[in-house]
């Protein structure tokens, strides 16, 4: 087992080489099995990768890619572009993102600050978070894309043909914005604006922009609603 420190600036990378290493060029080192971690001003980040190659300022890892950050925010891929210049890590691939067991993200075409505190992907996005952990209660929000995440503002903006998925109810919209509460882990609300339709049961209504509050299980429709109301009773809340 070998062992390479690399400094960059306002980051200090620490590598371990399980396997090998080799120089391919003067500025460009291959290697098989790396395990590291990574410290900023911004927190400290761990990672691994079955292979990878640092070239100009670059790692680019390959091959059961894994990322990990101190507040629990977890990465998985195939390939990731580490840039230490840009501060940014990115790939076209498919990604998988979990915070703790109460936040799963994936989606194709990733961009993100190396500590995660912000990120986007540009299509195939699911989102699945659990509202209610005693009665097992989830939502699940698709879109077509992209996504942009800022964790610690709580906020997360989906776009083009979302979906919103919910164990009694369906919401479709152009546009939906997700607040939540990182620290305790809790959905606060989900605005949806543009061609808004809510399917509960045979009843559906539409409007401009509707508002989902999670705590009280509430919709708010906005910008001429109109309600198509069934026989069957509808036990979700509508305003």
């Amino acid at each position: 087992m070998r062992q390479v420190k690399i400094e960059w600036v306002g980051v200090f990378l620490l590598v371990i080489n399980v396997m090998f290493f080799s120089y391919v060029a003067a500025n460009e080192i291959e290697n098989e099995g790396i395990k590291g971690v990574a410290y900023s001003k911004d927190g400290k980040v761990k990672f691994q990768s079955k292979k990878a190659k640092f070239k100009d300022g670059r790692i680019e890892m390959k091959n059961n890619v894994k990322i990990e950050t101190e507040k629990g925010l977890s990465l998985d891929t195939d390939f990731l572009v580490w840039d230490k210049k840009k501060n940014l890590i990115h790939t076209n691939n498919t990604v998988n993102l979990k915070k703790d067991k109460d936040l799963e993200i994936t989606g194709k075409g990733f961009e993100a600050s190396t500590v995660l505190k912000k990120a986007s992907l540009e299509k195939n996005v699911v989102v699945t978070i659990k509202e209610d952990k005693k009665r097992r209660d989830y939502v699940m929000v698709t879109c077509d894309g992209p996504l942009e995440i800022d964790y610690e503002k709580g906020r997360a903006v989906f776009y083009n043909n979302v979906k919103v998925n919910q164990k009694e109810s369906q919401l479709f919209s152009d546009k939906a914005t997700m607040y939540f509460d990182a620290k305790d882990k809790k959905l606060i609300k989900i605005v949806a604006e543009g061609n808004v339709r809510i399917i509960r049961g045979e009843n559906t209504s539409f409007s401009q922009k509707a508002t989902y509050f999670a705590q009280t299980r509430r919709v708010v429709l906005e910008g001429s609603p109109r309600l198509v109301v069934f026989p069957k009773e509808s036990k979700l809340p509508v305003r």
